[in-house]
């Protein structure tokens, strides 16, 4: 196995979206499907891991200045299963790293779901975590905040980002949950 580390190419877009949608089907993210690849307005650092031509990883990155200061959100990080573990992600990660150093990057900031393995991966790397709150679904509100709706409207969920310790403690039907942690890594 020989992999290189390249930029993204248009031309590589379907390969993108099956490595991205593949990596993620295991994982707490396997409901974030796409159907074509996020494109950036400012400076971005957009990356696949080739194996053979073949796209078996990607990284995209995005810079971003708050208050005068740099820093970079990192989108997506995706390595397909049967290359995970082999340092491919380490490869496009690296690869990052020399990039914000070009930029003047202070910081970067990401955000995972309850997927261990990612968790752990970020932390191996360096990142804190400096945030955490759930991602709720439920099948109601609470009756005292139904909003008024036209009577063609029928709410039938909704979707929550709730930062307290236990969403089973909230007054509504909870029909699934994901803990959402935020990682920063500062340079």
């Amino acid at each position: 196995m020989t992999i290189t580390i390249d930029s993204y190419q248009a031309d590589l877009e379907k390969d993108w979206l099956k490595c991205r949608l593949i990596s993620f089907f295991e994982t707490d993210y396997y409901d974030d499907v796409i159907i074509e690849k996020p494109h950036y307005d400012g400076k971005s650092v957009e990356l696949v891991a080739l194996d053979d031509n073949r796209v078996v990883g990607l990284l995209d990155a995005e810079m971003n200045e708050d208050e005068g200061v740099t820093y970079c959100d990192l989108h997506c990080i995706a390595v397909l299963p049967q290359f995970q573990g082999q340092g491919v992600g380490k490869l496009l990660f690296d690869k990052l790293m020399e990039e914000t150093k070009k930029h003047g990057v202070k910081r970067i900031e990401v955000w995972t779901r309850e997927n261990e393995n990612a968790n752990n991966w970020y932390l191996r790397q360096g990142f804190k975590q400096f945030m955490e709150y759930w991602h709720v679904w439920s099948e109601s509100l609470p009756s005292d905040e139904v909003p008024e709706l036209p009577a063609s409207l029928r709410l039938k969920g909704a979707f929550w980002h709730y930062l307290g310790d236990n969403p089973e403690t909230l007054n509504i039907k909870v029909y699934d949950k994901r803990r959402c942690r935020g990682y920063e890594l500062l340079l």
